[in-house]
């Protein structure tokens, strides 16, 4: 029964994601349309839901832990997938899914066993490494070799412009 339950509440949240997709137009900086994910939405509502009830003691965790635990295990993989796509393109998408997805699964772990501090911990982790690894090479100060102007090429021009 649990299972027809997740399922129902899966494609009804996917349905109403795929609503708001199509009626509200919300744009990045970018100006490119902000679309949601409808299966990604329906799994993250599903177990937010079930995770809420279950903190709250209005569902019967042993029931519902193992649907949760699948369900957040495959939010974090979907998230990492979805940020493996915004890496530049020399940094290791292996690397990148080898630390983001083990930590993310000791993230739901912690919620899981109500965890908090890890929980939060481990969630700042992510954040930072999200960041770190979907910023460009040129924003890390990599490409900052000859960022510093050239005092020879200044002092030149100056006494061009004082010589005429």
């Amino acid at each position: 029964m649990i299972i027809t339950i997740t399922l129902i509440s899966i494609f009804t949240l996917a349905g109403f994601a795929l609503l708001v997709n199509k009626f509200l137009f919300f744009r990045w900086r970018s100006g490119q349309r902000l679309k949601v994910c409808p299966i990604c939405a329906g799994v993250f509502g599903t177990w937010l839901w079930m995770l809420v009830g279950a903190l709250a003691d209005k569902l019967p965790i042993t029931d519902y832990q193992l649907p949760i635990a699948i369900l957040m295990g495959g939010s974090v993989v979907g998230v990492a997938y979805a940020l493996e796509k915004r890496l530049p393109p020399n940094r290791s998408s292996l690397l990148w899914k080898m630390l983001f997805t083990p930590i993310g699964f000791i993230a739901v772990y912690s919620i899981l066993s109500s965890w908090w501090f890890l929980f939060i911990t481990f969630t700042i982790i992510l954040a930072i490494f999200a960041m770190w690894f979907t910023k460009k090479p040129s924003d890390l100060g990599r490409d900052k070799i000859n960022s510093e102007p050239n005092r020879t090429a200044e002092q030149l021009k100056k006494k061009m412009e004082d010589c005429c």
